[in-house]
């Protein structure tokens, strides 16, 4: 009898520590042309070689991932030593994460003509920029992990082009301090089920939403991207070997859709443009493979003369437009939650929504900073190791003005 017992705990301890595995990624039989997605502030190897970026690029490119931007504190040293290009269909750039007075923040300036300025040059352009002194056209910044616990981001009178409203090496370090049991759960699972051990970790903290809908609703037009910052400080990746490795297995986690006007363009130049370009207006959603591996919704609002796209401003005298979201099958399948929100409060939920076409009409006047966040229930058997929904997407807002 006792033996009995052992072996259903035995069978029981298995299939909670490996119900959830990472899903399969497969192309889409119809692909969103204008589609791009993107792993933004990948730190570089060390050292930096082709060689090791070719590794990167590869497990990319079994995910779907078309772009990757690496970012190094203070240091462009990738590019200068010609790393930054494409790789078998995979485009990697290089951009800077200057540390500037008021904390951290990724300078996109690749495709402006301050690339050819020197590391540190560049990280006082960047903070005259964000000041207003010294706008430079096309280049950008996004505030870096600006709820760290050791690298706020404290300047509030004025708000940058972007933010991260998720940093995984902040989520990490985040963990120890407030939730230090849930995370040595995570280390100890992560040598058995290190997808498992991720998606314990990928949550996008509650008031980076609330600062990011404050921000919006005070001043529209600043978007949000998911960041795979990973540091060697950081406590994942010592727990497996070799260096990187904790990266490459993360990569899939935490990823960015960015909507583009157009079919990407055959120019590697051209592309980055139009690549930032599209996320610059917020033309863009933080995408998590998590439950489902592909990009496979669509969000936008639809009025009799127009349509708007995440990032857009509508004005709010239309009458008859509609908030409409397209799921395909496949992702409808796995019955996932969606919310409206709107200046950081619920408008209207759908759960489990039977078809695949999901659609909510615009009042009239009812203006505002509207997005959209799709989850995607999952457990474990017994709920013990994970019982949450998982984030899928979260879409840039949609103003009504």
């Amino acid at each position: 009898m006792r033996g009995l017992f052992r072996s259903v705990i035995l069978i029981l301890g298995v299939l909670e520590l490996y119900w959830l595995l990472p899903p399969r990624y497969t192309p889409s039989a119809n692909p969103k042309q204008g589609v791009r997605v993107g792993a933004l502030h990948v730190r570089s190897p060390h050292p930096v070689t082709a060689e090791k970026l070719e590794l990167l690029t590869a497990k990319a490119k079994q995910n779907g991932i078309d772009f990757i931007v690496i970012a190094d504190p203070k240091s462009s040293h990738a590019r200068s030593v010609g790393l930054e290009g494409n790789y078998d269909g995979v485009d990697v750039y290089v951009e800077l994460e200057a540390h500037l007075t008021a904390g951290h923040a990724l300078v996109f300036y690749s495709h402006t003509q301050a690339r050819e300025l020197s590391d540190e040059a560049l990280s006082k352009v960047a903070w005259r920029h964000f000041l207003g002194t010294d706008p430079r056209p096309g280049m950008f910044l996004i505030v870096s992990h600006p709820d760290s616990r050791t690298h706020p981001w404290n300047r509030l009178d004025r708000f940058s082009e972007g933010t991260e409203l998720l940093n995984v090496d902040t989520l990490v370090h985040n963990q120890q301090e407030a939730a230090p049991l849930s995370l040595l759960m995570s280390a100890l699972i992560f040598p058995f089920n290190n997808f498992l051990a991720a998606l314990r970790t990928i949550q996008i903290p509650q008031k980076n939403l609330e600062s990011w809908d404050a921000i919006n609703t005070i001043s529209p037009g600043h978007f949000g991207v998911a960041s795979q910052e990973i540091s060697s400080e950081s406590f994942l990746p010592q727990w497996v070997a070799p260096e990187w490795s904790f990266s490459r297995a993360i990569l899939p986690a935490a990823l960015n859709a960015v909507l583009l006007d157009a079919p990407p363009a055959e120019n590697f130049e051209a592309r980055r443009q139009q690549t930032y370009e599209a996320l610059m207006r917020g033309r863009s959603a933080l995408f998590f493979p998590l439950r489902f591996a592909r990009y496979a919704s669509d969000w936008g609002l639809n009025c009799p003369s127009k349509s708007y796209a995440p990032g857009d401003t509508a004005p709010s005298a239309l009458s008859g437009c509609k908030f409409e979201t397209e799921l395909e099958p496949e992702l409808l399948k796995l019955k996932p939650v969606l919310r409206l929100v709107r200046d950081g409060k619920l408008v209207t939920q759908w759960e489990k929504p039977e078809q695949s076409l999901v659609s909510y009409n615009l009042p009239p006047e009812s203006t505002g900073a509207y997005r959209l966040e799709i989850g995607i229930e999952a457990r474990t058997p017994l709920g013990l190791l994970y019982n949450r929904e998982a984030p899928y997407a979260f879409y840039n807002p949609i103003y009504v003005r």
